[in-house]
């Protein structure tokens, strides 16, 4: 069988690399150039197709010739991959209402704090035409306590409803829309 000898861009198209680093691999000892059969000197440019396959293979399976380079290349580029899927799980819990922006919350909450309050400074106000008549003291606290636990039940009333629509305004906002179920979705 004869040996099929190829070009430095013909291997490299077929190892899916450049012909730069056809190069250094071949600058490394890793690959070697085909050889004249007459004066068995190095032929610039050419390679022993099966010869060249089999040594890259070897190369790629033996761990010790990774180039730092591309070894670092590759960390930083897992890391990389890493942080944009865990930006996406994010992106995901925002979608599906488990997270929100700090900003939301402090709009809802602010809203929240500020109704209580304006609620709470309206009794005087609010009680005085019902209190002037009233002469007994556990009257006048009843309707006083009455009037205070429905102005701090807005307060305990937690509703992810709120959370929810500061959520879709902000998701309109940058353009992208809330995911609308399938049928397949039991959601």
């Amino acid at each position: 069988m004869t040996e099929q000898r190829v070009s430095t861009q013909t291997l490299a198209k077929l190892l899916l690399l450049s012909v730069r680093r056809v190069r250094q691999l071949t600058e490394q000892g890793i690959l070697e150039r085909a050889r004249d059969p007459v004066t068995g000197n190095e032929v610039t440019g050419r390679y022993v197709l099966l010869k060249a396959l089999n040594a890259y293979i070897v190369f790629l399976r033996d761990h010790r010739h990774i180039d730092p380079a591309e070894a670092d290349y590759q960390r930083n580029r897992a890391r990389r991959m890493s942080a944009l899927a865990d930006i996406e799980q994010l992106r995901l819990k925002r979608i599906h209402g488990q997270l929100h922006h700090a900003a939301d919350v402090e709009f809802v909450m602010t809203t929240m704090i500020t109704a209580a309050k304006s609620r709470l400074l309206a009794l005087p106000s609010r009680c005085c035409h019902s209190l002037q008549a009233k002469t007994n003291s556990a009257e006048i606290a009843e309707i006083l306590r009455d009037e205070v636990e429905a102005a701090l039940r807005e307060l305990s009333e937690y509703d992810p409803a709120k959370f929810e629509a500061a959520t879709e305004e902000y998701l309109a906002s940058i353009g992208v829309a809330k995911p609308v179920p399938t049928d397949g979705d039991k959601n």
